[in-house]
């Protein structure tokens, strides 16, 4: 994607009550640090799961009316993406303006988690060193039973990027899947925090503070009682209370230089989980 690729502007406030704004007022307005979300809206390449697609949208739309913004947070738009196969590209082009022009934070929402790729590769473009890729998400999505060369889905993204090194190394917080866990090979780079009590998973987080990190969060980290509406639910999953507090504790103790969001899917079963969700956004903001 060029520097002159069009993201389409809603009118309404964004992401958590966010102002929308374009290119032009962040270029003047913008600071290092401001958080600057932007969205996409239709599916990369799911392996796994009911397509999700148009949840950035009915994640702003949940979210707009909401009074959780922060001064220094901004919602630049939907991405008008030409076709999933470039998707990836103009994701990591938008996210890689947001840190160039002013030394934003992108924060991206998407619907399958293969979006995350793009996201990252945007945020790390001025960096010398990889940061540590923290995901929250029930399934390690490492592409077990893939061939090296198949791994851009959302079942196998996190494979490609450790084998790209286009992270030092990935943390996953909250992988409980079933089939995740049995005869599961060793794999560097790689460490699962399981998800309990947020005291417990923050002890594990400790040693990543002063670090570098990228953080994602795929919404079926949450027990399905909190987010019912999400494509591959599991059983006993974070609360909304112990989610917040790890996310509370990465932005106060890391430097979180980017962040997505991704598959929620559009449903009236949502039970505000798009609120909660936002919430654990905006904690990692300084």
């Amino acid at each position: 994607m060029s520097a002159q690729t069009v993201l389409s502007i809603s009118p309404k406030l964004g992401y958590a009550g966010a102002p929308l704004v374009d290119w032009d007022y962040l270029t003047k307005h913008g600071q290092a640090g401001d958080f600057v979300f932007f969205g996409y809206d239709q599916e990369i390449s799911r392996r796994y799961g009911p397509s999700n697609a148009g949840a950035a949208s009915f994640v702003r739309a949940h979210t707009s009316t909401i009074d959780l913004v922060q001064p220094g947070t901004y919602d630049l738009g939907t991405i008008a993406s030409s076709s999933p196969a470039e998707a990836i590209g103009e994701i990591a082009a938008t996210a890689a303006r947001i840190v160039s022009t002013f030394g934003g934070v992108p924060v991206l929402v998407a619907c399958d988690h293969t979006a995350s790729v793009g996201a990252l590769l945007g945020s790390i473009q001025e960096r010398s060193v990889a940061p540590v890729y923290v995901y929250f998400d029930a399934h390690f999505d490492l592409g077990r039973n893939c061939a090296p060369d198949d791994l851009i889905h959302n079942g196998g993204f996190v494979g490609e990027i450790l084998r790209n090194k286009w992270a030092s190394c990935a943390v996953n917080v909250g992988g409980r899947s079933v089939t995740a866990h049995v005869s599961y090979p060793a794999t560097a780079d790689f460490v699962n925090v399981p998800a309990y009590r947020s005291d417990a998973v923050i002890a594990r987080l400790e040693p990543l503070a002063g670090q570098s990190i990228f953080v994602s969060i795929d919404a079926d980290v949450l027990d399905p009682s909190v987010a019912p509406n999400v494509p591959c639910p599991e059983p006993n999953g974070m609360s909304a209370a112990d989610l917040l507090a790890c996310c509370q504790w990465l932005g106060q103790h890391c430097d979180v230089i980017g962040a997505d969001l991704s598959e929620i899917l559009p449903s009236s079963d949502s039970r505000n989980c798009e609120l909660t969700l936002m919430s654990c956004l905006l904690a990692l903001k300084k």
